[in-house]
């Protein structure tokens, strides 16, 4: 991942990182990921100090991040000429507290690796029930949300009923990175009050669509969710918070 997008101007920082390529093979390659992830972090002060004197640079990258619905920034600080592998910065604003369950349960096109850096968080992660098992599940309904490609909007399409049985829950913690396939149903959210930030490494998408999963159906003028790209200035603000924080 060493030759960045030139958009992304991340020459200014030779050797920022090793060249690095994540298949939807994750598991066999997280301890590189992993290794990435935490060599990122280390950087992330000097990598937030060019952006924040680079106009040009926060302007591109603006670009390519948004407010996501679930609570946070999301960040998109680099990608791989290489192939689709993305290094992602996600931010939680600092708040007194933090109310459980806030976000959708969903799934994920690609796989991923994420280090927590600021905060704690809970993961719940979920399976599909099938229709005739004798498993307990909790009925939702399932919708399709397809990328924003630049839009300011997500949009959640079909409604099919399914059931979903929670199939465990971790405490996600700074400096301890965790891996998700493609396809996993989870939930994560931040469990402790104040700034929340991760790292999140992302491979090559698997799906066209990830999958969102709602207690109650969704009325057509509610199916498209605000979802906005950043502006510079509020790039610059989210990541001025997290420098100071680190």
């Amino acid at each position: 991942m060493k030759n960045l997008n030139r958009s992304l101007s991340f020459e200014k920082l030779p050797q920022l990182l090793p060249d690095c390529t994540i298949s939807n093979q994750l598991l066999a390659q997280e301890e590189q990921a992993s290794g990435l992830l935490m060599k990122s972090a280390a950087l992330l002060p000097e990598i937030i100090e060019v952006i924040l004197s680079d106009d040009d640079l926060a302007d591109s990258i603006a670009l390519n991040s948004y407010l996501h619905p679930n609570g946070f920034g999301k960040i998109v600080l680099a990608h791989s000429n290489l192939d689709r592998t993305r290094l992602r910065l996600h931010i939680w604003p600092e708040t007194s507290s933090r109310p459980r369950h806030e976000g959708d349960l969903h799934d994920h096109r690609w796989p991923f690796v994420s280090l927590p850096i600021l905060g704690r968080f809970t993961e719940t992660r979920f399976a599909e029930v099938g229709e005739k098992s004798e498993v307990p599940g909790d009925p939702v309904y399932l919708y399709h949300c397809h990328p924003r490609h630049g839009r300011d909007r997500l949009y959640l399409q079909g409604c099919i009923k399914s059931r979903l049985t929670q199939v465990f829950e971790a405490e996600r913690i700074p400096g301890k990175s965790y891996s998700c396939e493609a396809g996993e149903i989870h939930r994560f959210e931040p469990s402790s009050p104040g700034l929340a930030i991760t790292l999140v490494l992302t491979g090559d998408p698997a799906a066209n669509a990830a999958k969102v999963y709602r207690e109650t159906v969704i009325p057509d003028e509610e199916s498209t969710i605000p979802a906005p790209t950043m502006t510079k200035l509020e790039l610059k603000q989210l990541l001025s918070i997290v420098l100071r924080k680190m």
